[in-house]
């Protein structure tokens, strides 16, 4: 809820592609970075701020959808993330769950470490291939030969 409303006014000033380069990039940096830390005090802050970086990465994709759809497709549009996310959540339940059997607890953020580098890597290309549509590339000059 915090990161809702810190993240609120941004939502009027940014663009959703902008937004969800910003939000997926700070997802990648901040979860990941919880495999430095062993503390319970300082481990347990630093899962409140990836809480806090969470709600962005789920705003701001939900946007960039709303943004490109169809109004009359909007609704099926919006189920796509909600099925991707349940996808997600019980394949990494289930790796969290083989990577606490064969090694620790804390290995357990191996998965989503690696799983928030993804976020982020696929982030960065939506955010490329937008660009690369807003200034494509111009096409090579087509020269007319003669005949002989």
């Amino acid at each position: 809820m915090v990161a809702g409303f810190a993240f609120g006014p941004l939502s009027a000033r940014w663009a959703a592609s902008r937004r969800v380069l910003v939000s997926t990039i700070a997802y990648a940096v901040v979860v990941p970075s919880l495999l430095l830390f062993q503390s319970p005090a300082v481990l347990a802050s630093m899962i409140f701020v990836a809480g806090l970086v969470t709600a962005p990465v789920l705003i701001s994709g939900t946007s960039l959808i709303a943004s490109r759809v169809d109004g009359s497709r909007l609704t099926e549009a919006l189920t796509w993330p909600s099925i991707g996310l349940s996808i997600g959540v019980t394949l990494g339940g289930a790796l969290t769950g083989i990577a606490i059997d064969d090694g620790t607890a804390f290995s357990a953020f191996i998965v989503s470490a690696c799983a928030a580098v993804a976020v982020g890597v696929f982030g960065v290309t939506r955010s490329v291939l937008d660009r690369r549509a807003e200034h494509p590339q111009p096409s090579a000059p087509v020269t007319a030969t003669s005949s002989p």
